[in-house]
């Protein structure tokens, strides 16, 4: 097996997902997972770890479902990837579009960034437009350039593209206003996550569609994250409020690549064929219907509807994330964490004795939680079903210990001066220099 920082010169930044990346993990994390099982994972050296990770949020019932599993497999041996559709691809959208009431048509694809992309395409054929709004609370919202361009990594996006993409901020809505009024008759979408690190005020989404409206611009969720993980109808369902057009993936399949755009009829008609006006590409994708992650889904929702998880889940979290908590001031380190969010998708930071967000409080975190079994990714805390009590109980213990030997190393100190005990951090996927 290749050595950690060999995968390097075979794969650019050593992995195929940015988050995935050495970079984004303390030293030493595991460099090669080779199984996974409910909430558990294992490395090359056989080591069993408590995965918070849990794939970039992908996997939400846990790792080798059987059910999820058996349902691919059977799909598959009918045949992967069929010359024409096949039944199942309708029944599926079916399906979706009765759990996302007004999205009366849905278009599969393999990836969150397939749908956001094609989302953002629609919306300026619908409109004639070409300028998007994006919130700034949006960690990432597609790998595709109409994005990429607006983020300080935009290395290879031609100026004239990042022109197209301007940020407002989230849960501001004079904000959004002033910059639809400034950019009149211009603005073709207006894209965010609906839940982003912090819940957004009450309303604000409902007056945030009403005004994207009023100036003629189509809404987007892009809730790949959030969708059928907060509910099955994510959080537009507990808003009440359903965008033009929204992007799926992760959780839909349970880590199976399947992502799916969904929407109004009279939008997502512009991709196909009943209509006068001009032809617009939407999206294509020759696995976009492969059978093994369509069997996935259908099996996963089946889980979901017939278990109806999300109210235990939740009280779980609540009085694990109560716990964390608790044990941070234990130690007098409570100004220096800061949890936010659904308690079942929670956003979790550090910050130093100034209040600044910390990179070396966090790297010495995850550092000393690895240590100790337990898998932390970018996010920290990415909760699933398979999170039961005894994974919740181990990982207290881990945190509790972990503290105590950090404490000292951070306790009133700035980000810097953490930082001068040790080579390196944890870093953000997007930034400027490596």
């Amino acid at each position: 097996m290749p050595q950690k920082n060999d995968r390097h010169s075979l794969i650019p930044g050593g992995a195929h997902t940015y988050s995935r990346g050495d970079d984004c993990f303390p030293p030493s994390a595991p460099g090669l997972l080779v199984k996974g099982s409910g909430a558990w994972t294992w490395d090359s050296k056989g080591r069993r770890y408590v995965d918070w990770a849990m794939a970039v949020r992908s996997v939400f019932i846990g790792h080798g479902v059987k059910s999820v599993d058996r349902s691919a497999f059977q799909n598959a041996r009918r045949g992967v990837n069929l010359s024409r559709p096949h039944p199942e691809e309708f029944a599926l959208a079916g399906r979706i579009a009765d759990i996302f009431p007004g999205s009366e048509m849905v278009k599969f694809g393999k990836n969150g960034s397939d749908a956001t992309a094609a989302a953002v395409r629609l919306a300026r054929a619908a409109t004639g437009r070409d300028v998007v709004l994006r919130s700034d609370q949006a960690q990432f919202l597609g790998v595709h350039d109409w994005f990429i361009g607006s983020t300080v990594m935009n290395e290879g996006v031609p100026p004239a593209v990042r022109a197209l993409t301007d940020t407002f901020r989230y849960n501001d809505l004079e904000d959004i206003h002033s910059k639809l009024a400034s950019l009149r008759g211009r603005v073709a979408a207006v894209i965010l996550e609906p839940l982003a690190s912090f819940e957004p005020s009450p309303n604000y989404l409902r007056e945030l569609k009403q005004i994207v409206h009023d100036f003629g611009a189509i809404l987007i969720f892009d809730e790949v994250v959030s969708g059928f993980r907060m509910n099955l109808g994510g959080y537009q369902t507990i808003a009440d409020v359903r965008p033009d057009l929204t992007a799926l993936g992760k959780a839909l399949a349970n880590g199976y690549p399947l992502s799916a755009l969904v929407g109004r009829a009279d939008i997502m008609e512009l991709g196909g064929t009943r209509h006068e006006r001009r032809r617009t590409f939407i999206m294509s994708s020759t696995y976009g219907p492969e059978r093994s992650a369509i069997g996935a889904a259908h099996a996963t929702l089946n889980w979901l509807e017939r278990r109806d998880p999300y109210p235990s889940l939740g009280n779980r979290m609540s009085k694990f994330l109560k716990s964390v908590q608790e044990i941070f001031a234990e130690e007098h380190l409570d100004p220096n964490l800061n949890v936010s969010g659904m308690p079942i998708s929670p956003t979790v930071t550090f910050r130093d004795a100034d209040g600044a967000p910390s990179l070396g409080f966090k790297t010495l975190f995850m550092e000393a939680m690895v240590s100790r079994g337990i898998l932390l990714g970018s996010h920290l805390f990415s909760p699933s079903i398979a999170h039961d009590p005894l994974k919740l109980a181990l990982t207290l213990r881990a945190v509790r210990s972990s503290l105590t030997s950090i404490s000292p190393l951070v306790l009133g100190k700035t980000d810097a001066e953490i930082r001068e005990d040790f080579d390196g951090t944890v870093k953000p996927v997007f930034r400027e220099l490596n």
